[in-house]
C-alpha cells in the first residue's frame, strides 16, 4: 500500500502531512533556540531556500 506525504516549509516553519493527517508541525528556530539535540552545528538549518532530498523513497508513476 502506498503512502502520501506532503512536506511544507515556509521560512522557519515546517509541516508534514502523512495520508491526510498532520504528523508534525513546528518552528525550526523555536525548536533549536537552546541548541540542537545532537549538540552539533548544522549550517543549512536556517537556510530559507534550497532543495530537500529524501533517501529511500520510491515514486509511483
Amino acid at each position: 500500500e502506498w503512502n502520501s506525504q506532503e512536506v511544507i516549509a515556509k521560512g522557519s516553519k515546517i509541516k508534514v502531512i502523512l495520508n491526510g493527517t498532520t504528523i508534525l508541525e513546528g518552528d525550526i528556530k523555536e525548536a533549536s533556540k537552546n541548541g540542537t539535540l545532537d549538540h552539533k552545528e548544522h549550517p543549512g538549518l536556517f537556510r530559507e531556500k534550497g532543495y530537500i532530498g529524501f533517501f529511500g523513497v520510491m515514486a509511483r508513476n
